[in-house]
């Protein structure tokens, strides 16, 4: 769980994967005569505005497939998913299917909302690696559909215009490199941290640099704290604010969706940060050549480094009116033409043994950074801690609104809100 060597791998052995159509194993059925569609109800966080993910046509393939099924696919923005979930949960009214990521399959799963999956034929198919992202207590509650990866977005016009010749590798590097584009007024870095999610990724990239691998391991088991492995994260952070290169305030202000994609699109900034989902739909609005690369978070010397956020999964509900239609659903997922459809819509590398990862030219920094190593799993998944994301994210935000306090009382925040799940 701790290396993602078979993920390397795979990137590395394979090539783009093209011309394959969606489509669903066996062939298209009929209802039979008299008979009513079931309707399968299906919640999710993604397919509309930035994050399509190619749901629209991976449905019609799904309808198209399977006619005896009705969907009724509902859209629920991120920000809002567990309020809206959460009290359907409770009374038994949610959806049949359920849009799922790591942290949000082990708080429901614990609280015996989520259906096991441990025997769909898909669960041997998973890197082995990837497959205890996908287990609370041994068991299989969902399949992750992505292992994507967050880094660094970079406009490589205004680097120029700024005599900036490559990207930056190193944390002294990219400093120098912000120095440089604040000099000739141009934008730097934007870290639009309204609601808290950039800033979170700020810390899990720093952190990708700077905390040993095999801290989220014993820190769960309780033989090491925040403090003082995350000293390096909060203290890079606050540099950004002392140095002046990221006004914190300002940051407060910034929703990434709302400003901080659109603003680095219309090209007022050299980089952001942004998960490789939003990559394909920043390119084509971009007038310049968009390039996601890992973190320059490191010190002098070392490699820049990103983390795999194990992104979206799908998990049904224990109590699913139609559970046999919502496990074709999953199953169709995982299908070879429909998971690499997919994939490409996310910029994603694969989490199935026999689908190749795709390539993007866009993409190709952070792909070789991955076959070489030099990406890590996102720390706050790896945590068995339903909280964990939050508390990390609360502790970072106490960054941006008391940006001269002590890193202390920051660490000491995550120390207190993040509470291992003990396993067994």
């Amino acid at each position: 769980m701790r290396k993602h060597g078979l993920v390397a791998a795979a990137v590395a052995a394979v090539t783009a994967v093209t011309a394959l159509s969606l489509t669903a194993c066996g062939s298209t059925k009929s209802p039979a005569p008299g008979a009513s569609a079931t309707t399968l109800t299906v919640v999710r966080w993604k397919g509309e505005g930035t994050n399509v993910a190619d749901m629209p046509a991976l449905n019609a393939a799904f309808t198209k497939a399977h006619p005896e099924i009705t969907l009724d696919f509902k859209y629920v923005d991120n920000p809002n998913y567990d309020v809206y979930n959460n009290p359907r949960l409770a009374a038994g009214t949610a959806a049949d299917v359920i849009m799922l990521d790591r942290g949000k399959m082990n708080e429901w799963a614990s609280q015996g909302f989520l259906a096991d999956l441990s025997d769909q034929p898909w669960v041997k198919r998973m890197l082995p690696d990837l497959a205890p992202f996908n287990q609370y207590q041994g068991k299989t509650y969902q399949f992750n559909a992505e292992n994507i990866p967050i880094g660094l977005y970079v406009n490589p016009d205004l680097l120029q215009k700024a005599g900036v010749t490559s990207v930056p590798k190193t944390w002294p590097e990219f400093l120098t490199a912000l120095a440089a584009l604040k000099a000739k007024g141009i934008g730097g870095f934007i870290v639009p941290n309204k609601g808290g999610w950039i800033g979170i990724q700020l810390g899990l990239l720093l952190a990708a640099q700077h905390v040993d691998p095999g801290w989220p391991a014993a820190y769960d088991a309780g033989s090491a704290t925040f403090d003082p492995s995350w000293s390096p994260v909060v203290d890079k952070i606050k540099q950004l604010f002392s140095s002046g290169a990221v006004d914190p305030q300002l940051s407060l202000g910034l929703d990434p969706n709302v400003d901080g994609i659109p603003q680095f699109e219309a090209g007022k900034w050299a980089f952001m940060i942004q998960g490789a989902w939003a990559l394909d739909s920043v390119s084509k609005a971009s007038s310049f050549k968009v390039t996601l690369n890992a973190f320059p978070g490191g010190d002098a010397g070392s490699n820049p480094k990103a983390f795999n956020f194990v992104g979206v999964g799908w998990g049904v509900n224990a109590k699913a009116k139609n559970k046999t239609a919502a496990l074709e659903y999953v199953d169709f997922m995982t299908q070879a033409a429909n998971a690499t459809a997919f994939l490409k819509a996310e910029s994603a590398f694969t989490t199935l043994s026999d689908v190749p990862s795709p390539t993007l030219d866009a993409s190709a920094p952070i792909a070789a950074a991955m076959a070489a190593g030099d990406i890590v799993p996102s720390y706050s998944e790896e945590l068995n801690a339903p909280d964990a994301e939050k508390g990390i994210s609360q502790g970072i935000e106490n960054v941006f609104v008391n940006p001269t306090a002590p890193a202390s009382d920051s660490i000491s925040m995550m120390n207190a809100q993040v509470k291992p799940t003990k396993l067994g």
